[in-house]
């Protein structure tokens, strides 16, 4: 009777058994190593995943796949593109802003990719996600990555380290390296194992009581996290874990790799995942011991530690990425634009004088920009995001459905430092920041994002349309409705840029991120206060297709100084696609007599007209009679309308060195000048024209009659008012690189990476200021050492303008060039023995003009009585 019972109850069992092994389980996953092909040229990438992501319907906002490339404005395939893999129920959100700022700062193309089944306004949120699914999705993101970067580095989040490490393992020709941050390599719940056996869907829907995992909800993250799903994903994400994640994959994974992770002690630490699984993985990997990094972060707090999101102290994971990747993945990395020294401007006009186009001769002469329909002004308040590295700025800002959450606004033109953001530095000789030209500290380089919206005049229809920045220091990016634009450097000349392509009917908007520092900085290492922020005026301007794009000016004197000769070369621009003929007039008006005029037929091949003139009985330009005449340019159409007219202030002066004496107007002239900084003690570096007058009427009032622009150009009114004044200018480029030092192994005036920035700021100088007659001698830059870059720059002046001198006052004591390249010995702080001895000296052959001396900084100058004896006494001097 026992055996018999004893056997029924075995039979039980075994059916109880047999039962539950033949219950239902989730269907075994295969993972096809089959690789997808994109077939489309980079610039297209976007475009295709967006007309993809489009197919899918109702996907949250900002779940979306998306491709980020390092340049918007000429996108092409870069040395690395960077795959971010999300982990489950989450979105590319989950590494923000992590992810784009990697792939920002080391030039590489991203793609944020979308896993299967995730991000989608659904009823039942991953119902239908299955490894196989998962791992198809992986590889279409791969695919992307392929087509964006020669190499991808993959980087994921919780589940998506688990895709990262079998694509890994399964193409490691394509796969260059992986971050994994919080790898899910075991879930954190030790009965999890269950879900994949027989009825394992159905006990997990009676562990959590019902067909949903519902989580608690978080404001911040829901938008980007599923909060409530159903159990079928879990059930598969467990398998996921038990097919993938085992030594014999791990030890296949030969790429470097750098594993993040929240732990800090028992207590806290990672509570989703087991972090003494991701530890064990990190010693079965077969990455060589000094690629394999493995880096706990005490103070992140949560299971997510790459997004701003949910980690605070997410920078300091980013910090640790960006140094895996510098140091082991990319040493010879693709370098940033304001780390490159070669590279200073992107989408930008070539520079030009100063003018504006008015649409009639009477409306030029009148010359009152602000009240042209062609002119709108960009100053006044802007949108401002103050951020207090690269890494923490926000990285999309610049896009139409951005929410500028807790902005404040901020003056333009101003300096961040004056309000309140930031703190200005005062150095000497030195930088602000620890010199390795051209690399430039990420931790202190400030970033200023800054948005506003415009709206397009009707009347510009069909007009070319530019947008010009004054000064912006020391770096930045311009985008216009969300569109890269371009880029620029150089913080005391204007920035142009034709944005006609990217405007639209309305309102439309634009941005600029401001760098602080830049590989900019090391030739701006003036003597002085140092602020950042867009410093000087900002507007928009519309032209007709056909216009003038630049013209210089010469007028000289001849006939023994009694008569003004005229040089005009005038380059004249048609953007449209028809060819024009036209008609250049020009006109020299004195007060209101015309004293002079001409007519040129302009043929559509034309670019460039030069006219040459001889005007009887000019009044001569100085600083004592500044007397000033008004050239008037026109171009008529063919029916003989006005269509753009231009007017500028110009005086006849003819600038000499004859038997080595300095000479205006056929006379020598004593320069008894000072130095002048662009600094209010109120707003920094913003001056206001009453400011400038003040100063001009004051220098007057004391018998100075000169300025140096020391240690680079001044707004562009300062001259207008030095031509109406008078007051002699030596104009000098913004070049200086102090700090450096000036042996010839070390300046950067002598190295030929640093050569092309260097012309580059002469040529901005010299272009915009080379109409203004009050200009007598252009300087090439102060304390910058010397080299070949500086004799270039010397030689660049001469052939454009042979009509004034040139000094330097480093040319002097150059070893690394045999070539002259300063017209005037202008020494700083030379005692007055010095300059004695030098006009006693036989081999003397300038004249001698001091750019520096007498420094009034906390002394008396009590001997400058003594300088003037001896400039009086000697000729040369």
């Amino acid at each position: 009777m026992k055996n018999r019972a004893l056997k029924i109850i075995l039979a039980i069992l075994v059916l109880i058994i047999l039962v539950f092994l033949a219950g239902p389980r989730m269907p075994k996953a295969t993972y096809d190593s089959a690789m997808p092909s994109i077939d489309v040229p980079v610039s297209a990438v976007a475009s295709y995943i967006d007309s993809l992501e489009n197919l899918v319907p109702a996907i949250r906002p900002d779940n979306e796949a998306q491709v980020v490339y390092a340049c918007d404005t000429a996108p092409e395939k870069t040395p690395f593109s960077l795959v971010y893999l999300h982990g489950f129920s989450a979105s590319r959100m989950e590494g923000y802003p992590t992810h784009v700022n990697l792939a920002k700062e080391l030039g590489m193309n991203a793609f944020l990719a979308r896993l299967a089944d995730h991000g989608l306004e659904t009823e039942d949120p991953l119902l239908n996600m299955t490894p196989d699914q998962l791992w198809e999705s992986t590889k279409q993101a791969i695919a992307v990555g392929k087509a964006l970067g020669e190499k991808v580095v993959l980087m994921g989040t919780s589940t998506g380290c688990m895709l990262a490490l079998k694509a890994a393992a399964e193409y490691p020709d394509d796969i260059a390296a992986l971050i994994l941050l919080s790898p899910n390599i075991r879930i954190n719940n030790s009965t999890a194992f269950i879900l994949t056996w027989p009825w394992g869907l159905q006990i997990g829907r009676q562990v959590v009581g019902g067909k949903y995992r519902v989580l608690e909800k978080n404001p911040v993250t829901d938008p980007y996290w599923y909060k409530s799903y159903r159990m079928e994903g879990t059930v598969y994400l467990q398998q996921l874990v038990n097919d993938l994640m085992n030594k014999e994959l791990f030890g296949q994974v030969k790429q470097p790799v750098f594993t993040g992770y929240y732990y800090k002690d028992e207590e806290h630490q990672d509570q989703t995942v087991l972090v003494s699984a991701i530890l064990w993985m990190t010693r079965e990997l077969g990455t060589p011991p000094d690629l394999n990094v493995a880096k706990a972060f005490p103070d992140a707090g949560e299971h997510v530690i790459g997004s701003e999101l949910t980690n605070p102290n997410w920078m300091k994971v980013y910090d640790a990425c960006l140094d895996f990747l510098q140091t082991r993945v990319m040493p010879e990395k693709v370098t940033l634009e304001w780390e490159n020294p070669e590279l200073f401007r992107i989408g930008k006009e070539d520079p030009k004088a100063t003018f504006f186009a008015f649409n009639s001769p009477e409306e030029a002469l009148e010359s009152k920009r602000e009240v042209s329909p062609n002119f709108l002004s960009l100053n006044g308040k802007w949108f401002f995001k103050f951020s207090e590295s690269p890494n923490q700025r926000p990285a999309f800002f610049y896009r139409d459905d951005y929410q500028m959450k807790d902005w404040d606004l901020i003056d333009v033109p101003a300096n961040w430092e004056m309000n309140g953001y930031g703190y200005p530095v005062y150095v000497n000789a030195g930088y602000p920041f620890m010199p390795d030209p051209p690399k430039i500290p990420k931790t202190d380089n400030w970033v200023g994002s800054y948005r506003r919206t415009f709206t397009l005049p009707e009347q510009w229809n069909g007009q070319e349309v530019f947008i010009h920045f004054g000064a912006v220091s020391s770096a930045f990016y311009l985008w216009i409705n969300g569109e890269q634009v371009g880029y620029s450097q150089d913080s005391k000349t204007p920035a142009e840029f034709n944005i006609t392509q990217w405007l639209h009917p309305g309102e439309n908007t634009v941005s600029a991120e401001v760098y602080r520092w830049s590989d900019g900085s090391y030739l701006e290492d003036q003597d002085f206060w140092r602020m950042s922020g867009i410093t000087r005026e900002v507007y928009l301007y519309s032209v007709n297709s056909l216009h003038i794009r630049d013209f210089f000016v010469v007028p000289g004197l001849a006939n023994d100084y009694q008569d003004g000769s005229l040089a005009l070369d005038v380059e004249l621009r048609n953007l449209s696609d028809s060819a024009r003929m036209s008609t250049l007039e020009v006109t020299l008006v004195d007060q209101d007599q015309v004293l002079w005029t001409t007519e040129h037929q302009v043929h559509p091949i034309d670019t460039l007209i030069s006219l040459t003139d001889t005007i009887p009985g000019v009044k001569a330009w100085s600083a004592e009679q500044p007397n000033l005449y008004t050239l008037l340019l026109t171009i008529s159409d063919e029916e003989g309308n006005p269509i753009h007219s231009l007017s500028r202030k110009i005086g006849f002066r003819c600038v000499e060195i004859l038997n080595n004496k300095l000479m205006v107007n056929g006379k020598p002239v004593y320069l008894k000048g000072v130095n002048l900084h662009e600094h209010h003690p109120e707003t920094g570096h913003v001056i206001d024209e009453a400011t400038m007058k003040l100063d001009i009427l004051t220098m007057k009032s004391h018998n100075i009659n000169a300025v140096r622009t020391s240690h680079y150009p001044q707004p562009e009114r300062w001259y207008e008012l030095c031509d109406q004044y008078g007051l002699y200018v030596i104009d000098e480029a913004n070049i200086e690189s102090h700090g450096i030092g000036y042996h010839k192994d070390i300046t950067l005036a002598d190295k030929p990476e640093w050569a092309a920035a260097h012309l580059d700021r002469t040529i901005n100088m010299v272009e915009r200021d080379k109409n203004h007659p009050s200009i007598i001698i252009w300087s090439l830059g102060n304390e910058a050492g010397d080299g070949h870059n500086m004799l270039a720059d010397y030689n660049w002046i001469k052939q454009r303008d042979p009509s004034r001198p040139v000094q330097y006052e480093r040319a002097e004591k150059s070893t690394n060039t045999t070539e002259r390249h300063t017209d005037i010995w202008c020494p700083m702080y030379a005692s007055i023995g010095y300059m004695v001895n030098y006009a006693n000296h036989p081999m003397s052959d300038r004249p001698l003009i001091q750019c520096e001396y007498a420094h009034a900084m906390g002394n008396s100058v009590g001997n400058l009585q003594d300088y003037w004896n001896a400039i009086e006494e000697y000729p040369l001097l």
